[in-house]
């Protein structure tokens, strides 16, 4: 698996790398800073299973790449909220607002480009939904308007584990038991308990990459 989150991180720093400065120094900055990639672990976890092949690995590895390269729009897009913060009153820069939109738009579109080389409608379709309520909610605090912190999080944990069971088709109580898992991931990435899951309730064949993915949440706290 660690070979899988590299071709991730090198798929990511790729997009980076179409881009002229500033703009890629930005995002490149922003790739940074989501390592270890955890959002691809689950799906790289959760889009596993035995026997392997070739077209389910790359696959899962481009949904990884989607999902990652999301969360790192969101956060450039985040950036501007900060620049409100700290203008306070003064007069925005328009270059640095412009540059900040340019890049997190392009890694948008980017991402929607990975989740696209999945070759399913439905992986689309959920990946646009999980964009909406993290985007609704990043509106809402924008606005003044109280914002769950722990929903970016869950929602694209869940996001992770949903559309990798397309490719896998494992059964519905096997995909819930893993969306239930992660929404405790997603309560111990924002400091509310322990990311303890039963690791042993799901598919035999990703108990070893479940348990990884559990040491790299333990080793980001």
């Amino acid at each position: 698996m660690n070979a899988e989150l590299a071709t991730v991180g090198a798929n990511l720093f790729a997009v980076a790398d179409t881009l002229e400065s500033p703009l890629s120094d930005l995002v490149r900055a922003q790739i940074k800073r989501s390592q270890p990639f955890l959002r691809a672990s689950i799906v790289l976890a959760a889009g596993f299973i035995d026997p392997d092949c070739a077209d389910l690995q790359t696959k899962r590895i481009h949904l990884a790449s989607a999902l990652e390269l999301l969360y790192v729009a969101l956060g450039i897009h985040k950036l501007l909220l900060g620049q409100s913060e700290i203008a306070a009153g003064r007069q925005i820069d328009k270059a640095i607002v412009g540059s900040t939109v340019l890049a997190g738009d392009y890694c948008f579109s980017r991402s929607a480009a990975f989740a696209a080389q999945t070759d399913s409608p439905k992986v689309v379709t959920l990946f646009a939904s999980a964009l909406k309520d993290v985007s609704e909610d990043h509106l809402r605090y924008a606005f003044g308007y109280q914002s769950d912190g722990h929903k970016e999080a869950r929602v694209l944990f869940e996001a992770g584990i949903r559309t990798a069971s397309v490719l896998t088709l494992l059964p519905a109580a096997e995909v819930e038991e893993m969306v239930y898992a992660s929404s405790h991931l997603a309560s111990a990435k924002n400091g509310r308990g322990g990311a303890a899951f039963q690791i042993d309730k799901f598919p035999l064949c990703q108990q070893g990459r479940w348990s990884f993915v559990n040491h790299l949440f333990t080793a980001d706290k």
